[in-house]
């Protein structure tokens, strides 16, 4: 999903985390990562279709053709169509994941990056995780805030569907 954020190795550092802190069963953990998984895969097949049938320049392209032609993002801009943002739809999904499967009002603290002396993030739930990093495209300049907002929601959608699914027992 572009230089700076690995998806889905982000996501499921954070999911691991989350179902080790439980000390989940492997039944638990199984259908966890399952549903995750879903969300990846369904969500990368359906990012590409809508990305390319909008097709919505990045706010680089715009401000370099129409403000200021030296301008440019804080991280490094993928080259593919803008709207909606791929990352916010993802990390949306998994997040509506883990709240449907363990709740919302739990507190996670997302430690993937740790291993490199950042500091560990810590969030009130898995919503306000979810709102910050779809924010943080906004602000790094390569998403307009409609193209966040809107992977939000979809996420949630995406993230409630693959909730919905009754695995095995």
């Amino acid at each position: 999903m572009g230089k700076g954020y690995p998806v889905p190795g982000h996501t499921v550092s954070i999911v691991t985390d989350v179902l080790r802190q439980r000390g989940a069963s492997l039944h638990e953990a199984a259908e966890i990562y399952a549903k995750t998984g879903i969300v990846h895969r369904d969500a990368i097949i359906v990012l590409w279709k809508m990305k390319f049938h909008y097709n919505l320049m990045r706010p680089v392209t715009y401000i370099n053709r129409f403000i200021d032609p030296n301008w440019q993002t804080l991280v490094p801009t993928p080259p593919y169509p803008e709207y909606p943002s791929a990352l916010s739809y993802i990390v949306g999904g998994v997040m509506q994941v883990l709240t449907r499967e363990l709740g919302n009002n739990i507190p996670v603290t997302d430690n993937t990056y740790t291993w490199n002396g950042s500091a560990a993030r810590q969030y009130p739930s898995f919503s306000s995780l979810a709102a910050e990093v779809a924010l943080s495209r906004v602000y790094a300049g390569i998403h307009y805030k409609i193209a966040v907002d809107e992977g939000l929601r979809l996420g949630k959608i995406l993230g409630d569907r693959a909730a919905d699914i009754r695995l095995g027992q």
